[in-house]
């Protein structure tokens, strides 16, 4: 894969990862303060390539104060790129790794590439942080400020066209007003999310 120079501040530099060349598990570290950081080094220190998305958010503390942080996207989710011959299973091994994904068959679950890339370009867009921070609303005219969310049927797919699952497939389960819920198949298994009413579409 080509890209630019972005570096990923806790992986291998963007412009270095292998996507196509390298089979893509997830590894979840453990609950320990630095488990995260001495994961991803050990990781990369045994051979294998490492997507650790970080992203900005804002949030609303206890005080009911707003304010920005910088967190690890996926919680304790880290992706790891093993080379051929070198055993997935071994992933489990490394320092500060608690467990590796498994799929159906009970092995180490590989990532479509599809999936892998989807996240690396929201990463490359935003200079190593994937920005989840909320877009300020345009004004409009009070003739076009109506706009009605899209219904969708049951067990219909969607696409997410904003937020951390950009881009990703869903199952459409149900209307809540400006949110839905929907399912996403996320590291091997199905799970509910939901989403802005606005931020989806029907899948082409």
């Amino acid at each position: 894969m080509t890209g630019t120079q972005t570096t990923n501040t806790t992986g291998t530099p963007l412009a270095d990862l292998d996507l196509d060349g390298r089979r893509w598990h997830v590894v979840v570290v453990g609950t320990k303060l630095n488990d995260h950081p001495k994961a991803v080094a050990a990781l990369l220190a045994r051979g294998y390539q490492v997507i650790a998305p970080r992203c900005r958010e804002v949030i609303t503390d206890r005080r009911d104060q707003r304010r920005e942080v910088e967190r690890p996207m996926f919680g304790r989710y880290v992706f790891a790129g093993s080379m051929p011959g070198q055993e997935a299973r071994k992933l489990a091994l490394v320092p500060s790794v608690q467990y590796v994904s498994l799929d159906s068959r009970r092995r180490a679950l590989v990532l479509p590439v599809r999936a892998v890339e989807a996240v690396v370009a929201r990463m490359q867009a935003g200079a190593g942080i994937v920005d989840l921070r909320p877009v300020e609303p345009v004004p409009v005219e009070p003739a076009e400020a109506v706009v009605t969310a899209p219904r969708f049927q049951p067990g219909q797919t969607v696409r997410v066209t904003e937020g951390a699952f950009a881009g990703w497939d869903a199952l459409f389960v149900a209307d809540e007003g400006e949110r839905i819920r929907v399912l996403l198949s996320l590291f091997g298994r199905q799970n509910e999310a939901r989403v802005r009413a606005a931020g989806v579409k029907a899948a082409e």
